[in-house]
C-alpha cells in the first residue's frame, strides 16, 4: 500500500465526519443491518423454489430490492466482517483470514454513523480479533459505543454467553440465542427512538452455522427426514476432490479426524445426511421469525418507513453440494448469499437487480442511502444505492473471489488450499496455485455440475476471465505470495494479541 493511500485511509475517519451532509441527524433514516452466519441464498424463498419458508425476509425483498448476485468474495467469517466494517479489501483492512484482527484507525461503519449523530449498537457475533474469547474492550469496538451485547466468536446457539460492559461478568442468552438477541435489538431500537436520535444497529445472528441446530419446532417442520429434497449436485465430487488433494504439507492427525467427521456426515452413496439439512433449514426459518419480530417492532415504533433494513449473510454453506459442507469454496452454495434491502422513502417496492454486490460495497451504499457524505476513493467498494433504488445503475463486469490463507483450523490448514478467481453475472472462474481449476456457466448450469475449464470451446472465455482475475487481484491489493500473506497475517495477530 502506498504512503498516500495509507494516509488517505487511516487519516480519514475524522475527515469523513466533516463531510456529513444532506439530511440533519434527526431526519436521517435509521439503519437495521441483520446478517446471519453461513446462509446460502437458496435458503431464502424470495430467491426461488426451496424447502425453506422465509415470509419475513421475502417481505423485505417485496417491499424493497433483491440483489440476485450478492457475492461473499472471501467466503469465511472474519474476512466478510472486515470488509463490511471498512469497505476495504482484506489486504487493506488487515483481515486476511479467520481470527485475524481488523486494523486500527480505519473509518469503519460504526465510527462513521456515530460521527454523523447516530446511536450505534452491535449485537451478536463479532469475530474480528485474534482470539475467540468473549469480551471485546471499547478500544476495539469500531464505533459501536452506545450498545454492545457480543461474544467475540461462539457457535453455541442455546443458552450461549455474551458480554456487555463488564469483562468479569459473562451473561447468558436464555434459550435460543437469536430469540434473546432479537429482544435486545427491539429494546435498543425503542430506547433510541424515544431518545430522538437515529440509530444504526448491526445484529449478527450465529445460526445457521454448524452445529446445525434449531428450536425443536423448527426442526420438526422438516420431518420425516426422507421428505427433505436434496440438491441435484450431491453426487458430484470430482471437482472438490482436486481441491482436497494433499500438497507437500503432511496431513496432521487433527486434520485426519476433521476429514473423517466430515465424511461421516455423508451416507454411503455420498448424500449428506438429511438431519443436517433439517437443522440447517430449521435454523433459517427460526431466523426468519426473528426478522418478523424486528419488522413488527419498527412498525409499532412508527419508524418502518424511516428505517433502512438489510438482511444478508457473511457467506453460504455447501450443505451437501459436491459432497461438501461448510464454506471456503468458490461454488455458488458458498459464495452467493441473500441480500435484500428495504427503505420505503427511497427504494421502490419489488425491485430486482442483477448488479454484482461485494461486501466492500455495503458501507458506501449505506452511507449514501443515509445521506452521509463521503469521498468514494476512501473505499474499495462502490455506492450501489442506484441499483437498490432503481434496480439499475452502473454495472461492473466482475468481482474478485478468493481464499487467501491456509491458517486457522486444521480443515483450512491441511485441506482447502488457497485459490483465486472471479465471478461475473454469468460465470465463475477459479485457479488453484496458478493453474486453471473451474469454469462454470451459472446461467446454463446453476448447480455447477459441468466444469468447462478444459473445454477447447471455452478457451477464449477462460483467458478473458483469467485476465479479469489478475486485474481483480491488483485492484484488491492481492499481489503477495502465499508466504508473504501468511507473514502479514502473523504480524497482524502479533499487533493485536488475544483479548481478555
Amino acid at each position: 500500500m502506498s504512503a498516500t493511500r495509507r494516509e488517505l485511509l487511516f487519516g480519514s475517519a475524522g475527515a469523513l465526519a466533516g463531510l456529513a451532509s444532506g439530511q440533519s441527524p434527526a431526519r436521517r433514516p435509521n439503519v437495521l443491518f441483520v446478517f446471519s452466519d453461513q446462509q446460502q441464498a437458496r435458503t431464502v424463498s424470495a430467491y426461488g423454489p426451496t424447502p425453506v419458508r422465509t415470509p419475513n425476509i421475502d417481505r423485505i425483498a417485496a417491499q424493497g430490492c433483491r440483489f440476485d448476485n450478492a457475492i461473499s468474495i472471501y467466503p469465511v467469517c472474519s474476512p466478510f466482517r472486515g470488509m463490511l466494517m471498512s469497505g476495504l479489501y482484506p489486504m487493506r483492512n488487515g483481515v486476511v483470514g479467520n481470527d485475524t484482527p481488523l486494523s486500527d484507525g480505519l473509518p469503519t461503519l460504526g465510527k462513521l454513523f456515530r460521527q454523523a449523530g447516530y446511536h450505534t449498537g452491535y449485537i451478536g457475533k463479532w469475530h474480528l480479533e485474534s482470539t475467540r474469547t468473549g469480551f471485546v474492550p471499547h478500544s476495539r469496538r469500531q464505533g459501536f459505543d452506545d450498545f454492545w451485547a457480543v461474544h467475540s466468536c461462539n457457535h453455541d446457539h442455546f443458552d450461549s454467553p455474551y458480554y456487555m460492559e463488564d469483562p468479569e461478568r459473562e451473561l447468558t442468552h436464555p434459550g435460543y440465542e437469536p430469540d434473546s438477541q432479537t429482544k435486545l435489538a427491539i429494546d435498543f431500537a425503542r430506547k433510541s427512538v424515544q431518545g430522538g436520535a437515529p440509530f444504526c444497529l448491526a445484529v449478527s445472528f450465529g445460526p445457521p452455522h454448524n452445529p446445525y441446530k434449531a428450536p425443536a419446532g423448527n426442526e420438526a417442520r422438516f420431518q420425516p427426514e426422507d421428505d427433505i429434497p436434496l440438491p441435484p449436485n450431491v453426487q458430484e465430487h470430482a471437482i472438490v476432490d482436486e481441491l482436497l488433494r494433499t500438497d507437500t504439507r503432511p496431513l496432521t492427525p487433527a486434520f485426519r479426524r476433521q476429514r473423517e467427521r466430515a465424511r461421516a456426515r455423508l451416507t454411503d452413496d455420498g448424500r449428506i445426511r438429511r438431519e443436517i439439512l433439517r437443522g440447517y433449514y430449521g435454523a433459517c426459518e427460526a431466523l426468519d421469525a426473528c426478522v418478523g419480530r424486528l419488522l413488527a417492532s419498527l412498525a409499532e415504533l412508527g419508524v418502518a418507513d424511516d428505517t433502512i433494513v438489510v438482511y444478508t449473510s457473511d457467506h453460504g454453506d455447501m450443505a451437501g453440494a459436491h459432497r461438501m459442507s461448510l464454506k471456503q469454496l468458490p461454488f455458488e452454495e458458498s459464495i452467493r448469499v441473500p441480500f435484500v434491502i428495504r427503505y420505503p422513502r427511497r427504494i421502490t417496492a419489488g425491485g430486482v437487480t442483477q448488479t454484482l454486490l461485494s461486501p466492500v460495497d455495503i458501507l458506501p451504499t449505506l452511507l449514501s442511502l443515509s445521506g452521509i457524505g463521503f469521498e468514494s476513493e476512501r473505499f474499495d467498494g462502490r455506492d450501489l444505492s442506484a441499483a437498490a433504488t432503481a434496480a439499475a445503475g452502473e454495472q461492473r463486469g466482475s468481482v474478485p473471489i478468493m481464499k487467501m490463507v491456509h491458517g486457522g483450523n486444521p480443515w483450512i490448514q491441511n485441506g482447502v488450499r488457497p485459490w483465486r478467481g472471479v465471478r461475473t453475472q454469468r460465470h465463475t472462474y477459479a485457479e488453484l496455485e496458478g493453474e486453471p481449476w473451474i469454469l462454470f456457466d451459472n446461467q446454463e448450469d446453476p448447480y455447477q455440475m459441468a466444469n468447462l475449464v478444459a473445454d477447447p470451446g471455452h478457451a477464449a472465455l477462460s483467458r478473458k476471465l483469467q485476465a479479469d482475475m489478475q486485474a481483480g487481484r491488483e485492484r484488491s491489493g492481492d499481489t503477495l505470495t502465499e508466504a508473504q500473506i501468511d507473514s502479514f497475517r502473523h504480524e497482524q495477530r502479533r499487533k493485536f494479541p488475544g483479548l481478555q
